[in-house]
Parts: structure tokens; sequence; C-alpha cells
């Protein structure tokens, strides 16, 4: 039986919508290059997810002709990772292929036009790392290697927006999903008991919760198969949806009337709506929750917390924000 093989402009449109690179995720090759003053060679393949032919590596007999030789049944990868897939079919199934397909596309138009991390990045960032003093500095190396990271990390599922930030010793990457997406958590017995309080909080009361990471498993989704294993990190923090907020302080027997605007942010659980901000200063944090009750009565508590490190280096006497308490 004769293959059902990619035309030309099938392959050339599979090449430019991954900007002529491999689209397995751990490989990203780059397949062209010039070969003397005019020519170029070129290493990729325009490979088939479900065979061209009866036999070959996932073969999808319901396919027809033009379906299989059309534009959604085409990888492009270098030769090595075309081999590999077609070597151990079972490894690399169609579902896989497609992944890694969306993710190179997407992936490549968030490239465009964009400075790639280079070879200087990583040499000054591994010597900045090791303390070592280099010719130069180089701040565009930080952001570039978080820039690296971010676009690797969204490239795995681009469902997902990703942030980093390493502050402390500690580095942290922040997930945000773009659309509803669906995934299981295996928990282990070790952490469940957490993880069940945790998640109790953040659902019912709008609460962040930070959760260990042992003997947690991840489904639906590889990328955080990706930050569990590769990153190990050590836990997650779940923070519910918070929208900005303001609360004003009201004090009639003054002029004017509001004594205090606190900006904040407000969180929503099932049984409880909590607003957080910081008041005269930065001197108060203040804290209120609202706890519907029978009918449609609501329980407040609100909660005052002093910073300390806004006070300190300030006269005794002549605390800040005082002038408030006692307007001319």
């Amino acid at each position: 039986m004769a293959r059902d093989d990619f035309t030309k402009p099938t392959k050339n449109q599979a090449y430019q919508r991954v900007a002529g690179r491999c689209s397995n995720p751990d490989c990203r090759a780059t397949t062209s290059a010039p070969v003397g003053e005019v020519d170029f060679s070129n290493v990729g393949v325009g490979a088939h997810i479900h065979a061209a032919s009866p036999g070959g590596p996932r073969y999808l007999a319901a396919m027809t002709a033009e379906d299989r030789r059309g534009f959604g049944n085409i990888i492009w990868l270098c030769q090595t990772c075309s081999t590999i897939i077609d070597r151990d079919p079972d490894s690399y199934p169609a579902e896989t292929l497609k992944v890694w397909k969306t993710s190179a596309e997407a992936r490549a138009l968030m490239e465009q036009g964009k400075r790639l991390p280079d070879e200087k990045d990583i040499y000054r960032m591994a010597a900045m790392a090791m303390g070592t003093r280099t010719p130069g500095f180089y701040p565009e190396a930080i952001g570039n290697v978080h820039k690296a990271l971010v676009d690797q990390l969204e490239a795995v599922d681009p469902r997902f927006t990703v942030s980093t930030t390493y502050s402390g010793g500690n580095t942290t990457i922040t997930v945000g999903a773009k659309e509803t997406v669906s995934f299981s958590i295996k928990i282990g017995q070790e952490s469940a008991d957490l993880w069940r309080k945790g998640l109790q909080a953040s659902i019912d009361e709008g609460r962040e919760a930070t959760l260990p990471l042992d003997g947690v498993v991840f489904e639906g989704s590889k990328l955080f198969d990706v930050l569990h294993k590769d990153a190990d990190l050590a836990s997650i923090t779940i923070m519910p949806m918070a929208r900005p907020a303001v609360l004003k302080i009201l004090a009639p027997q003054i002029e004017p009337a509001i004594f205090e605007t606190i900006s904040g942010q407000l969180t929503a659980g099932r049984k409880q709506i909590r607003f957080a901000g910081a008041g005269c200063g930065g001197l108060l944090d203040v804290e209120l929750a609202f706890t519907p009750t029978n009918g449609n009565d609501v329980h407040s508590v609100s909660t005052l917390t002093t910073n300390l490190k806004a006070w300190q280096g300030k006269e005794a006497a002549n605390p800040p924000y005082l002038d408030v308490f006692s307007p001319p």
C-alpha cells in the first residue's frame, strides 16, 4: 500500500510554526543551519504522529488518507527524536506527540521577537552563583535566566501562567490557570491530615494553605510532575483568588468622618469572606472575617495587629501617625 506522505507545503508549515526547532520539549534543537555561502542543511523531519502506512508506529486505520497526510498529523522533530519515537511507540503515544506539538507552537509564539538567553548568561550566572568575580556586571543575565525558566515551564502546559522569584536562598514559582483545568492530587498517609486541614481552611475560609509535598502525586498536567520531581520542591502554597478592596474606618465625632482608608484584598470561601490590609501608614495590620449566620445576619470579627517593625527607630514620645488621633 502506498504511503500517505506529507506535501512540501505541509512540511514547511510545520517547520515554520515551531521556528525550526525540534518539538520534543527535552530537545528543542535547531534543525537548519547555513552551509557555505548560499546553501543550508536541514536535520529536521516532518514526522507522522499516526504512521503513513499500515504496520507503522501508531498507525490508525480509521483515519482517511487526507487526514493521515494533513497538517493535524505532522510534528516537526530533529532526526534523532524522530527515530526515537518511532522505535518506541509505546513510550511515545499519539497523545504525547500532540501535546509536544501544541507546546512547541506556543513556545515559538512566546519567543517570537524576543532575545533568547545565550552562553554568556549561563556562564556569568554560574560564576555569580559560585561567588566568582566576573569582568563587568551583567544584570540582564538574572532576568534572562528567570525568563528561560518561565518559558520552559509554560511550554510544558500552555494552560498555565508561570512566574518566578528568588529571595533569601529560596526560589518561589507561582502558577496560575488561564482556564479551568482538571487535575487530581493523591496524598500519602504521612501528609493526609495536614492537607485535609489546609484545604478545608482554603475552601471554607479563603485562606492560604502551605502544604508539604512528601508522598504527593499530581495527575492531569505534566507541569506539576516537572515542578515536583525535577525541581524537588518542598511545599506548595494554595492561594485563593483575591480581589482588590478598600475598607473605610469612620469616626463620626471628627470632621471629616473618614478616619482611615485601608487598601487591601478580599478573599472568599464557602463559609467566610476575609479582608486583609495595612492601615495607619503601615503601623496596623487589619483583618476582618465575615461569616453568614442564620437568615441574613452576618457575624464579623476584626483583628488589629501592631506592626512593630514600622515603629522601630521612632521616638516613643512622638509615635508616628499620632496626629490622626488628635486632629487640630
